[in-house]
């Protein structure tokens, strides 16, 4: 279930995905992947569950309710 939805200064799309513990990084004009993140835990690059907000800035770092 897609949870949070945002577009870096890249015209990619970041995609929350709640209940996969990932963040996917997506081509916005085709949908292919640029890259996906995180595992389900409580460590660096883990999420419990992502949910909400997601918010890029413009240096392309993603801050994500989790």
């Amino acid at each position: 279930m897609i949870s949070g939805l945002a577009f870096d200064g890249s015209v990619n799309m970041v995609v929350v995905e709640y209940g996969s513990h990932r963040i996917h990084v997506l081509r916005s004009a085709t949908g292919s992947h640029v890259r996906v993140t995180g595992t389900q835990g409580s460590g660096d690059g883990n999420f419990c569950h992502p949910f909400g907000g997601v918010i890029v800035d413009k240096d392309g770092r993603m801050l994500i309710c989790d």
